[in-house]
């Protein structure tokens, strides 16, 4: 479970540095790492969603 919580505050700490560096650096970066970060917690969400059905 804690594992679970270390990923998804990993993730959106790197969705925060993902949107600082793109929103500093090249307007259209956002949408290029907003989409990325989106991909990411998704798949974070369906994996633990599956790891915690398959341990219930």
């Amino acid at each position: 479970m804690q594992s679970a919580v270390e990923d998804i505050l990993f993730g959106i700490g790197l969705s925060s540095v993902i949107y600082g560096v793109s929103m500093i650096s090249i307007p259209w970066a956002w949408i290029v790492g907003g989409s990325i970060s989106i991909c990411i917690a998704v798949l974070l969400l369906r994996s633990h969603g599956h790891a915690e059905g398959a341990i219930v």
